[in-house]
């Protein structure tokens, strides 16, 4: 029997994997860490690629390293890493808001007038007081059409821009009287109840009361009067108003002066007469005409109006 001859088959030798040892790559690694930038060649820090401004808050964004220089927005350049530093800025305060909230920059003004002043920009807003003429305001530069916004208190509010004066307007020097004819003094004011009872002063503010008794003493003539008027909005509603009725229009003249005369004293903000105003805001201005309102009574001819603070 023929012997059986086998092939023999060379087995297949499994794939072996050839790879960078461990060692290799973490030296590797170490020779590319340890090779220098052109920043520590040159022998500077590199900034941080972000930052944080506050602006017009009055405090940093972040406490600043001893010894350094705060930044100002106008430094800051443009990072060559495309992001840009992150700018917050603040709307300006409303109105009525308390000064140091935010950084305000406040310019200085004088009064050419005495000026009243207001919550808000308009005589519709709540009148706060009166500031003498000369005296030195702040401005914000905020203005809404003839009225600019002014610090005053640590309150923003509001005065017409007209009297604000970038100088201090410098004090009248008063008229030398001359020897024969002496100044005639003012007539006194009298503060005591009128003869006509107090049925017209109820409802009435202070000011409003002195007013009425003022003329009631001055003018005993004048029986008829006008004062507090519920659901009016203005003056009268408040009772801030008088009305003194007159017989003609010589004794309206002279109840009109005599207010204005004394003005200060009695607290007087308005005075309505013969279809013009005399306003303490603007008593250098003297009397100026109204706008026809239609009627005797409704354009002042028959009664003066007086409005207090």
């Amino acid at each position: 029997m023929a012997a059986r001859h086998e092939q023999t088959v060379p087995a297949v030798m499994p794939a072996r994997r050839i790879g960078i040892p461990l060692l290799a790559v973490l030296a590797l690694g170490s020779v590319a860490s340890s090779s220098p930038t052109d920043d520590t060649q040159r022998g500077t820090a590199r900034a941080p690629e972000t930052s944080t401004w506050a602006v017009a808050s009055g405090e940093p964004a972040s406490p600043a390293a001893a010894g350094e220089e705060p930044v100002r927005l106008d430094d800051l350049s443009i990072s060559r890493s495309g992001e840009r530093p992150a700018v917050t800025l603040q709307p300006a305060p409303p109105v009525g808001t308390a000064v140091g909230q935010a950084s305000i920059d406040l310019q200085p003004r004088w009064l050419s007038a005495a000026l009243n002043v207001w919550s808000g920009p308009g005589e519709h807003t709540r009148l706060l007081l009166v500031l003498d003429e000369g005296e030195r305001v702040g401005v914000t530069g905020q203005v809404r059409g003839d009225w600019a916004q002014i610090a005053q208190d640590r309150q923003l509010v509001w005065v017409r821009a007209v009297y604000l004066a970038d100088e201090k307007p410098e004090p009248d020097r008063p008229e030398e009287s001359q020897p024969d004819e002496p100044d005639e003094p003012d007539e006194a004011v009298t503060d005591g109840p009128c003869a006509d009872g107090s049925g017209v002063e109820s409802g009435l503010v202070p000011n409003a009361i002195s007013v009425y008794r003022a003329i009631c003493a001055a003018f005993p003539e004048v029986s008829s009067w006008g004062g507090l008027r519920p659901g009016d909005d203005g003056f009268h509603g408040s009772g801030q108003a008088v009305d003194a009725m007159v017989s003609d229009s010589a004794q309206g003249d002279a109840v009109a002066a005599y207010v204005v005369q004394n003005a200060s004293e009695l607290g007087v903000s308005e005075i309505l007469w013969a279809q013009q105003i005399w306003t303490a805001e603007r008593s250098s201005e003297g009397w100026r005409p109204v706008e026809d309102r239609g009627s005797v009574t409704a354009n002042h001819y028959d009664h003066v109006h007086v409005s207090v603070y």
